[in-house]
């Protein structure tokens, strides 16, 4: 197993075990406590001896600061810890120290999977990490000899590679697939009530380019159909009105015209009879004159 992946198994055994102390009552954490402290006391030497120093010999300078970072926070935790070791499950003061040490290691182990680990591995050839995790297991071996703390029991060993398996885990807040590699944002999550749900590629995209000042809005497919569609009934109705304008005018000419026709009948049938009524006029005084004579 590659240094990486074994220090991933220390870190979800150490977090399953913390979680049963933590559901079980005080007078009955002893004996899960007791593995606890000695997971922690193997994998903070292994890191210390082997990890820690190779990485300060032959990282960048970026690793060297987490790396150094990461030998202050371990610093604490063996306060904390050594301080558990000497007190009693049962005692008052046991459970907020037993909280507060989590909560540390869960911090630390947090820092270490998401930003030391991948420089390491940006770093480090695959064949040098698989080297470098024999080294450590070989000095695991050795200081857990020295010091007569059993080896991890199956169990335990099957409750951590389960961890390291789920989809969301609990320690760095990562969506991880087998052995604990972080999947893609884009990959199917199970949810809690079973269903799965996909981060939307999109969405993560628009975060982006508003985050650095480069998001546009641009209208939707259908707001622009819709838009079109509306200029066209516009353009549409413009164009009925301006027909049925231009036909109302063509109407309005033919009664003029009619009109106009009409009136010039009118006028030659009256100047006719006119015409007419003098003529006779005429013919009556005529006839009166020839009988006067």
């Amino acid at each position: 197993m590659n240094a990486i992946d074994n220090l991933k198994l220390d870190h979800r055994v150490v977090d399953a075990l913390f979680q049963q102390a933590m559901s079980m009552q005080p007078s009955r954490r002893g004996p899960v406590y007791k593995k606890i402290s000695n997971e922690l006391a193997a994998h903070a030497h292994i890191e210390e001896k082997i990890f820690y120093p190779r990485l300060l010999k032959e990282g960048n300078k970026d690793l060297k600061k987490i790396v150094l970072e990461g030998i202050e926070e371990h610093s604490q935790i063996h306060m904390f810890h050594n301080q558990l070791d000497k007190m009693k499950p049962a005692e008052e003061k046991f459970e907020p120290k037993l909280t507060v040490l989590q909560e540390d290691i869960r911090h630390h182990v947090k820092e270490e999977e998401n930003e030391m680990f991948d420089l390491v591995e940006s770093q480090f050839s695959a064949e040098a990490l698989e080297k470098l995790g024999d080294e450590m297991e070989a000095e695991r071996k050795k200081f857990q000899k020295q010091k007569g703390i059993p080896k991890r029991n199956a169990a335990d060993e099957a409750l951590g590679k389960g961890m390291l398996s789920r989809f969301v885990d609990a320690v760095t807040g990562m969506f991880t697939g087998e052995q604990g590699k972080p999947r893609s944002t884009g990959s199917a999550k199970r949810t809690g009530n079973g269903r799965s749900s996909k981060t939307s590629t999109r969405s993560s995209s628009a975060k982006k380019a508003s985050n650095n000042g480069t998001a546009k809005t641009r209208p939707s497919a259908k707001s622009s159909a819709g838009s079109s569609s509306a200029g066209k009934t516009s353009n549409g109705t413009t164009k009925r009105s301006a027909t049925a304008t231009s036909k109302s005018k063509m109407g309005a000419g033919k009664t003029a015209s009619a009109g106009n026709r009409s009136t010039g009948r009118s006028g030659t049938s009256t100047r006719s009879k006119k015409t007419t009524t003098s003529s006779r006029s005429k013919s009556a005084a005529g006839s009166r004159s020839s009988a006067a004579k």
